[in-house]
């Protein structure tokens, strides 16, 4: 299709493996033919700066934005600001961080959920993580006269704003401008500012990071404990199963991660550098590449039933991921944490390994937290939240999702609902405490 109906550049959706391995590879050489953008970036596409202008996002993306690894998805500051981050995640593949996730989620999931009474799921699994996020990755805590739904209220405003073409209400430029603020002045120690400051970036480029980080995480990680709700909602059967043996909880994440890709729905495309020819398709220079993960994840001709939600899709991968890990020898069941071990056999790929897509040494084809070198530098917190606080909902809580009629495919649900952002169904939940919790099984 075409970006601006009869004019502008094409725009080539990729769903096809062997495309974007490709492509991936293409922009990683030493001349390369593409070039992953920011398509609200101005310089890649002169309709854009004026869009841009027209609608007022351009003076809040060079305020707020600009500087931003998100903003600046390719090139020498992306690869410095990229490796930054992942020296920063490193600190979440211990056995300590696991248990303090784990303990800090249980002690926020009985202070924000309801019992008992009907709540919005998305809207509550979205307290959780964003609450998380801010004490673990940028340690810190809301000042006086900020909930944490007035936060995701100022947040999601201007995600919203951004994922419509629009720009953000005076109000939630204003109110997010303090926050941040706020957050670099008061912001402890053991948080990503910190590790920037450390790290000799500017003032300006801190804070367009950190605006970055508060908008895109909180969305894509309550979409992935979103569908893993949904998915148990559905199959009473398999939550029994997974609560006598805790061992077949990784293989139903991953799989969960196939069938939803917590990402949105459409990653960061690639500009055509220069005209290219793949498989006999012709790729003129100026176009557009946009790869979504659902197209391969669903595609019959890549994953062997495909539309089927197979639990044991991925258990030989797992135990084959169990093996590479030495198993902690003081892991203490009681904590109820899971190990960096399962959490390791969790994750598509080590953050140190290549993109799922085009390396061989992964699940085939599995690309849930981006592909080339853009998957996401933060992946192993991600991982470890979604571990640890779905350990959590399957035995300290029964979650009753009701309405469930109006989704009864979840499968399709996904391409149907615009998880980028905040689906348009929601569904509406009961959290009720578990009498009998005890984790009893040897996962490590």
């Amino acid at each position: 299709m075409q970006m601006m109906g009869l004019c502008g550049p094409s725009i080539i959706f990729a769903g096809d493996p062997g495309l974007v391995t490709h492509i991936t590879n293409e922009s990683a050489s030493s001349a390369p033919k593409y070039l992953r953008v920011n398509p609200l970036d101005e310089h890649y596409n002169e309709w854009i700066g004026l869009i841009t202008q027209l609608t007022g996002m351009k003076a809040f993306l060079d305020k707020s934005l600009a500087k931003s690894i998100w903003f600046q998805p390719s090139g020498i500051v992306h690869k410095r600001q990229r490796k930054m981050f992942r020296s920063f995640a490193k600190k979440f593949q211990t056995r300590d961080s696991q248990v303090a996730i784990y303990a800090k989620a249980m002690e926020v999931m009985e202070a924000l959920i309801v019992k008992n009474e009907q709540v919005d799921l998305f809207s509550k699994l979205q307290q959780i993580v964003a609450t998380l996020q801010l004490h673990f990755i940028m340690d810190y805590s809301l000042p006086a006269g900020w909930s944490v739904e007035k936060y995701l209220e100022v947040t999601n405003g201007v995600f919203g704003a951004m994922y419509a073409f629009e720009s953000p209400s005076e109000w939630h430029c204003q109110q997010l401008d303090e926050l941040l603020n706020d957050m670099m002045q008061n912001a402890d120690v053991h948080g990503l500012l910190n590790h920037m400051e450390g790290e000799a970036v500017s003032p300006e480029e801190i804070k367009h990071n950190l605006t970055a980080g508060l908008l895109l995480g909180q969305q894509s990680l309550a979409n992935a404990l979103f569908w893993f709700v949904l998915y148990f909602a559905q199959n009473p059967e398999m939550l029994d199963k997974v609560r006598e043996d805790e061992k077949k909880l990784p293989a139903i994440i991953l799989e969960l991660l196939r069938t939803h890709p917590p990402s949105s729905p459409f990653l960061m495309p690639y500009l055509a550098l220069r005209d290219d020819v793949y498989n006999g398709q012709i790729i003129n220079k100026g176009n557009l590449i946009v790869v979504i993960p659902i197209l391969m994840h669903l595609d019959e001709d890549v994953w062997k039933d495909a539309l089927t939600f197979d639990e044991g899709r991925f258990e030989a991968y797992v135990d084959s991921r169990r093996r590479l890990y030495k198993r902690d020898k003081e892991t203490d069941r009681e904590t109820g944490a899971a190990s960096p071990t399962e959490v390791f056999a969790t994750m598509p790929l080590n953050p140190r390994e290549k993109c799922p897509v085009s390396d061989s040494k992964g699940p085939h084809d599995l690309c849930p937290f981006g592909v080339g070198e853009a998957t996401c530098p933060m992946q192993g917190f991600s991982v470890a939240l979604i571990s640890n606080v779905a350990r959590i909902l399957i035995h300290k809580w029964t979650v009753e999702v009701h309405d469930l009629d109006s989704l009864n495919d979840p499968l399709i649900e996904h391409v149907l609902l615009e998880t980028g952002s905040r689906p348009w169904k929601r569904p509406y939940a009961t959290f009720t405490p578990r009498k009998c919790h005890d984790v009893t099984s040897d996962w490590w």
